[in-house]
């Protein structure tokens, strides 16, 4: 065989060595999207005293009901023992971890005195799991043989605005114009002893919230007091069941006389007041207070005789949150130029107490590679108008002419009955990538013999 044709053997040889196509990948951060999973859990079992990977247990925001067989080695033990050991995402919390129907006997690794207690119910009373391994022990000989685990893990990067009271401020700058709770001090009250003793039938404002963040639907109540020289408030936040440190707040503004003036109270800012965590008449599991002390000072006035009437209007904020695009973020990934990605669905809600009516048109584009992105209605369309607790959806997808990172952003236009304007905007990423060749494990055996074959006959005819 000559050099001629040893060459075109190699270079049949090296096309056939090439069936085999994968893409390149993008170091870029993972925007969340709502429904995808954010984190997880691995479940781990002592079997024959050694620990045992069984499984693992997605989640994302909501909290979900997941089960997993164990081994039957590990049912056997008289004391069956897990490892739950939490990965990915951002805070996470155990709602309830069972064997069967069986609650765990112990729970070691949690922060919480009574976490035992706190994993038996699916009660909204929950465990912080961020970054922890959980050991439980269960009572062992069991026919049961399933471990549900009900839990949630956040995205790492939380969005959404805080809950606003009254309502009707809700995604809007607070002005003088905004909607406020009314209330005129009394010249002759006292200090209030809050907690104890907080009334719902005497509560300034009592607003059912539906955050949009996984956590639980509740009535956030709000009390306002005084004595001579202080005005008193107490907010509690029955949907926020998460201690999430200085992320967690609540602010109270006080107009007077077109005058604004914001206090806000947290785990680190307590020069108005401070947070609590603690169940309550009102919800019996463990959610957010926030009291605050304001000296009639910080208003301009001397004492609550000379108050008049202020006007009063209240955020709350952790986690918990709403928003009024679902989702906030998505990034598409790698898609190939010419081809077209999965449908992503956002959805338009309507979590104001009035109707809100989407502009004509509806959306704008304010990205750099808009027309990488089409967007289908699918029920919204200009003009449409959602009834409170509604929503509205459209599909979004990338579809790549060229290769490249793209970006775009989708700002949802609406007003409120009022005529307030509602705004919010998704931002949504992508990647068009050519696929780069790469061998097949035949391939690159049957380029390696083809190039070995080539060397040979040079080094022959030398």
């Amino acid at each position: 065989m000559n050099r001629r044709s040893v060459t075109v053997v190699a270079l049949v040889l090296i096309a056939i060595a090439v069936p085999v196509f994968a893409t390149s990948t993008a170091l870029r951060p993972t925007f969340m999207t709502p429904f995808d999973p954010q984190g997880g859990f691995e479940v781990q079992a002592l079997v024959n005293g050694f620990w045992q990977h069984v499984g693992e247990l997605k989640y994302d925001r909501y909290v979900r009901e997941r089960g997993l067989t164990l081994p039957a080695a590990a049912l056997a033990a008289p004391h069956v023992r897990i490892r739950l050991v939490q990965h990915g995402g951002g805070a996470a919390q155990i709602d309830r971890v069972v064997l069967g129907e069986t609650p765990p006997t112990r729970v070691a690794g949690a922060v919480e005195s009574d976490a035992a207690a706190l994993a038996a119910r699916r009660d909204n009373d929950v465990l912080d799991a961020f970054g922890k391994t959980l050991e439980l022990a269960f009572p062992g000989r069991t026919a049961e043989t399933v471990l549900r685990l009900a839990a949630r893990v956040e995205p790492k990067v939380n969005e959404g605005l805080p809950l606003a009271f009254p309502p009707a401020n809700q995604y809007m700058p607070l002005t003088p114009d905004s909607a406020f709770y009314r209330y005129r001090p009394v010249a002759a009250g006292s200090a209030p002893s809050w907690p104890a003793g907080l009334d719902p039938s005497k509560a300034l404002f009592a607003e059912f919230c539906r955050p949009t963040t996984g956590h639980p639907d509740g009535v956030t109540y709000g009390w306002v007091t005084n004595d001579r020289d202080t005005l008193y408030a107490e907010v509690e936040f029955t949907p926020d069941n998460t201690r999430d440190g200085n992320k967690d707040f609540s602010s109270a503004t006080v107009e007077r006389n077109g005058q604004m003036r914001e206090f806000r109270v947290s785990e680190d800012q307590t020069r108005w007041g401070h947070p609590s965590f603690l169940a309550t008449d009102r919800a019996r599991y463990h959610h957010k207070l926030y009291t605050f002390a304001i000296p009639f000072s910080e208003l301009g006035i001397r004492s609550a005789k000379e108050a008049g009437e202020l006007k009063l209007a209240f955020n709350a904020y952790g986690t918990t949150a709403t928003f009024f695009l679902i989702p906030a973020f998505h990034d598409f990934g790698i898609i190939e130029p010419g081809k077209t990605s999965s449908a992503l669905i956002v959805t338009a809600a309507n979590n104001f107490p009035t109707l809100v009516t989407l502009d004509t048109p509806y959306f704008t584009r304010g990205g750099p590679n808009s027309n990488q992105f089409t967007l289908t209605d699918v029920t919204c369309h200009d003009g449409l108008s959602l009834p409170a607790n509604t929503n509205c959806t459209f599909e979004v997808v990338f579809a790549p002419t060229v290769a490249g990172s793209a970006a775009d952003t989708i700002t949802v236009h609406a007003h409120t009955a009022a005529g307030g304007p509602v705004t919010g905007s998704v931002n949504i990423l992508g990647d068009g990538v050519i696929p780069i060749p790469t061998f097949s494990p035949l391939g690159i055996a049957l380029l390696a013999l083809a190039l070995s074959a080539l060397g040979y006959f040079i080094l022959r005819r030398r």
